[in-house]
């Protein structure tokens, strides 16, 4: 499933929260992607690539959420209203956060912390914009001028799918050696520094 409104204007929306494409693999041997306890190994009937597919990867976090019983730390559905250092010396959070009981009544609680991980995840931009959160094939891309930022391994896959589909695509990196300049075996795609 992909998410209808691409930009995230509609708070109405059917949420999907997926950065996943059909051909995506993962970018590092299955051999470092493991926990020191907990190692990510082929199993019967899974993925054998040691560059598996992301199914395999969420069988993977899967087993590990169910064997380490984490599932009842974890709470689904819960906005973060506020989030406030309360005690420098000790490095106490408050958290704030809140729920949606009916369409019109939140129930709102405060939590202490010892520490607090922000993962935002993917901006929200005005205009024609598609993170690669919402990348899925490339046919939409078909006869584009599409720009695409970044030089990451997602970035890497999703120029290799799209090229020969679109017109052009132009690549914005960063970088002390980013100079205009037509990307090997791509006839219409070039890489430009960051703007």
């Amino acid at each position: 499933r992909v998410e209808t409104d691409l930009l995230g204007l509609d708070p109405n929306r059917e949420i999907v929260h997926s950065s996943l494409y059909r051909s995506l693999r993962v970018n590092l041997p299955r051999q470092i992607m493991g926990f020191m306890d907990y190692p990510f190994m082929k199993k019967e009937g899974g993925d054998p690539r040691t560059f598996p597919g992301h199914e395999e990867v969420l069988k993977f976090l899967e087993d590990f959420v169910r064997d380490f019983r984490l599932m009842e730390l974890i709470q689904f559905g819960h906005e973060v209203v506020r989030v406030e250092l309360t005690d420098e010396a000790r490095h106490k959070w408050v958290v704030e956060s809140r729920t949606r009981e009916t369409e019109s009544r939140w129930e709102s609680k405060e939590e202490l912390f010892e520490a607090v991980v922000i993962c935002n995840g993917r901006d929200a931009w005005p205009g024609l914009q598609m993170h690669s959160h919402n990348y899925r094939t490339p046919e939409q891309f078909e006869n584009k001028i599409v720009v695409l930022i970044g030089n990451g391994s997602s970035a890497k896959d999703i120029l290799k799918e799209i090229s020969p589909l679109a017109s052009q695509v132009h690549q914005a990196i960063r970088g002390p050696d980013s100079q205009l300049k037509r990307l090997e075996n791509h006839d219409n795609a070039w890489q430009h520094s960051m703007v």
